[in-house]
């Protein structure tokens, strides 16, 4: 499945706000750029690195959004340093489940 398409009955992320990035994915699909923009817009607002990222990815693309590549960095930035926070707890969850057995 390509990066940019979710399936709509995927579990939403902790933390993050999976309707606005379904229904922005769906927008763009449609070429609705500018929909799909104020979508991520809001997710990324909220913090959710997904938002974040897919921000991201339309300023570097100029889809929705006059292209800025300054603009598509600090997007990208900002997802990296929320994943940054996320991985380690997952990693650390299972390391503990897997001394426990």
């Amino acid at each position: 499945m390509s990066p940019d398409r979710v399936s709509p009955t995927a579990p939403d992320p902790p933390g993050g706000d999976g309707r606005l990035i379904r229904t922005g994915l769906a927008a763009a699909a449609r070429g609705q750029h500018t929909k799909a923009f104020e979508n991520f817009a809001k997710a990324a607002a909220t913090g959710d690195a997904e938002g974040q990222f897919r921000l991201g990815l339309l300023y570097a693309r100029g889809e929705g959004v006059v292209g800025n590549l300054g603009d598509a960095i600090m997007w990208f930035r900002r997802a990296a340093e929320q994943a940054r926070i996320v991985i380690p707890a997952k990693e650390s969850a299972g390391r503990r489940a897997a001394t426990e057995n």
